[in-house]
């Protein structure tokens, strides 16, 4: 399963995400209230994501991530949103 940086509309709003697909499940890393947490929802909600872009460009996956661990520090972080990061770094 490949990670890619997207648009999320997660009910009320479109966040940035890192969106990991599987067969059965979407797992959604973005920042919310309460810190960087991971979301997962069936893959049919794949519909509300739109891939993230910067000038034109795919968004920098380094660059996303470093953002993210920010907010962690700042925030709170899951241990599912920190290993979910990693994975993304690597």
């Amino acid at each position: 399963m490949s990670i890619s940086a997207v648009r999320f509309h997660d009910g009320e709003r479109y966040v940035a995400g890192l969106a990991k697909v599987g067969h059965k499940r979407m797992h959604v890393c973005h920042i919310d209230d309460l810190g960087v947490r991971v979301l997962v929802v069936p893959t049919d909600e794949e519909r509300y994501t739109l891939p993230l872009e910067r000038k034109g460009q795919p968004y920098p996956l380094d660059r996303l991530v470093r953002k993210f661990l920010a907010v962690g520090r700042e925030r709170g972080i899951t241990q599912a949103a920190r290993e979910m990061l990693e994975e993304a770094a690597a």
